[in-house]
């Protein structure tokens, strides 16, 4: 049961990062990361070639109409960076010549491109189905992700308070230990020195029991 609360703060995590960096909706982060992860593509490549493209849309918008990319919005009229992202991938697949396609994509999603190609030549209608078809699971939405993050919160406290425990108890115990350590230093001298003198070990042990009651 821990594992698997260990397992769903780290996904619910990402998925809130991915969605921080791209404008993506959490939920629409947390079905891109499975399905990148299933082609061998990390969140974080994904993450920074979406990032490009809203990068280049905000600084030359009439880029994508002259590329011939469709920019969709929401209804509110926010741009939708994952129907964009779509329409952009697309568009990339309709370049016949590779080095075409190659200058296009590097500049709209930049030079990492490369490693995500798999992705991107499967096509929108693939990649649509394959978003649909995460699992419910596997699909973080905004609650589960604030729980996430609290739950790190928590986790992140319990280890301060727990480090601060262990400084003040090791403040509190490091005299006693030193003491002991003393004492097991002086008994070890007595038993050496009682192998030719054994009665002299009797003064030796009560210097030990002395060492050890002083400052109680």
């Amino acid at each position: 049961m821990l594992f698997r609360s260990v397992d769903f703060q780290k996904l619910a995590i990402a998925a809130g990062k991915f969605a921080d960096a791209t404008g993506l909706a959490v939920d629409e982060s947390s079905r891109w990361i499975e399905v990148a992860g299933d082609v061998g593509i990390e969140a974080g490549t994904l993450e920074t070639a979406i990032g490009k493209m809203n990068k280049v849309l905000g600084t030359t918008p009439d880029k994508f109409k002259e590329l011939g990319i469709q920019v969709a919005y929401t209804k509110s009229g926010a741009v939708d960076a994952n129907e964009t992202f779509l329409n952009t991938i697309d568009r990339l697949n309709k370049i016949k010549d590779p080095a075409e396609r190659a200058r296009v994509a590097s500049e709209l999603l930049g030079k990492g491109w490369q490693s995500m190609s798999e992705l991107i030549g499967q096509g929108s209608d693939k990649l649509r189905d394959s978003l649909a078809k995460v699992s419910d699971a596997k699909v973080i939405n905004q609650k589960e992700l604030e729980r996430a993050r609290k739950f790190r919160e928590d986790l992140d406290d319990l280890g301060d308070k727990a480090s601060d425990a262990g400084l003040v108890l090791g403040e509190t115990l490091l005299p006693i230990v030193l003491k002991l350590v003393d004492a097991f230093l002086l008994l070890a001298n007595a038993i050496e020195r009682s192998e030719e003198h054994t009665s002299e070990l009797q003064s030796p042990c009560n210097l030990v029991c002395r060492l050890l009651l002083e400052k109680k």
